[in-house]
Formats: structure tokens, C-alpha cells, sequence
């Protein structure tokens, strides 16, 4: 069985209280396990990137969140440049704003992989660890302080 299936099923986490819902983007809390979800849908474009960054940052600041959960599985395709991904600054954002952790689930689209790598690389907090898999993820995120 591959790790990341052509094509998945999306479900809201049970636990999830959705707060922003958009054609590209959901944004829930966990309430369970007191932190951010973000789950990045279909194609990306660069406006929309901003966009999404723009409300988890603000979320997360308002709820006074620590952690992010990043999905991209459902992510088909991130029609943004290099220098689209660097401005929008949404990790150092992020940190600025309280948010010390993020379990990053790559997408099966191998741009938004590397742009994802890339991001790793010019940042060093939050602290993002990069994910295969959901279950592995989220098992990390939860043993974060």
C-alpha cells in the first residue's frame, strides 16, 4: 500500500471545530489535542496562498495556539514560484505570533514537496518536522510541550 494514495477520502478530524472554509483551504481547531488544523485543498495559486496564510496566522494568534497540524494530502497542485513561497513568510509568521510547532504532512505534488524542503531549510521556528503519513504526524505534534 503506497503512503500516499492517488486519490483520498477527506474527513475533518471528529475532534475538529471548523473555523475558516474555503474551496482551497479548511482551518479547524482541535479541540482534543489543543491545536491548529489546516488541511490545503486541490490547486493552489498564489492569492490563495496568501490568503491561507494570512488566516492561520491570524487563528492561531487569536486561539493562542502552540501547534499546527499541516495537511497537504489533498494538495494537487501549488501553482506558486519560489519567490511567491518566500514572501508569503508564513513559518516566521507563524512564530512570531506563538507557534512553536508544526507537523508538516507532505503533499503528493513533488513542487509543493520541495517547496516545502526549501522552507525547512530558511527556518529554524517554529519548529517543522516533515511527515509521510498522518498518523506519524500527529503522534509527534502530541508530544510537544
Amino acid at each position: 500500500m503506497p503512503l500516499l494514495p492517488e486519490t483520498l477520502p477527506y474527513v475533518m478530524p471528529a475532534t475538529a471545530r471548523l473555523l475558516y472554509d474555503s474551496h482551497y483551504l479548511q482551518v479547524a481547531i482541535d479541540v482534543q489535542n489543543s491545536w491548529l488544523y489546516a488541511c490545503w485543498l486541490g490547486e493552489i495559486a498564489q492569492a490563495d496562498l496568501y490568503k491561507g496564510v494570512e488566516v492561520i496566522v491570524r487563528i492561531a494568534q487569536e486561539n493562542g495556539l502552540s501547534k499546527l497540524l499541516n495537511d497537504n494530502r489533498y494538495l494537487t497542485a501549488l501553482r506558486v514560484t519560489p519567490a511567491d513561497w518566500y514572501r508569503s513568510n508564513g513559518l516566521k509568521q507563524l512564530y512570531t505570533n506563538g507557534l512553536h510547532y508544526v507537523a508538516w504532512i507532505y503533499a503528493p505534488d513533488m513542487h509543493a514537496r520541495a517547496m516545502a524542503d526549501g522552507a525547512m531549510t530558511k527556518n529554524i521556528w517554529p519548529l517543522t518536522l516533515t511527515f509521510e503519513e498522518y498518523d506519524v504526524a500527529v503522534d509527534w505534534l502530541r508530544s510537544m510541550p
